[in-house]
């Protein structure tokens, strides 16, 4: 899943696939993905432009949260924010986790 700003997003929205990086994507993490795939894929987001990425560890239940400066790890109790991609969106990490 990703999120492009309308400010980034080509006018009219073309019908086939854009080329045009996310500024957030989010991975969701299952027990068959590879790590080093996963960690190939988010360098490879950031370096493409991408400005922010959520990576899910359902049976953790974690979030990672990548930028172009680094990585912050998010348990249950913490919130999970939009920061300036989605300004005002938070939420606890524990309420994207069924119970």
């Amino acid at each position: 899943m990703s999120f492009l700003s309308k400010s980034k997003a080509p006018q009219p929205l073309p019908r086939q696939p854009m080329t045009v990086m996310p500024d957030l994507a989010v991975e969701v993490v299952s027990p068959r993905n590879e790590t080093v795939d996963f960690r190939l894929k988010i360098h490879q987001l950031l370096e493409a432009g991408a400005c922010m990425i959520w990576v899910v560890y359902p049976e953790m239940r974690i979030v990672d949260v990548h930028t172009a400066s680094g990585v912050t790890a998010l348990k249950e109790d913490d919130t999970l924010s939009g920061g300036d991609i989605l300004p005002g969106f938070s939420v606890t990490v524990s309420d994207i986790f069924p119970r």
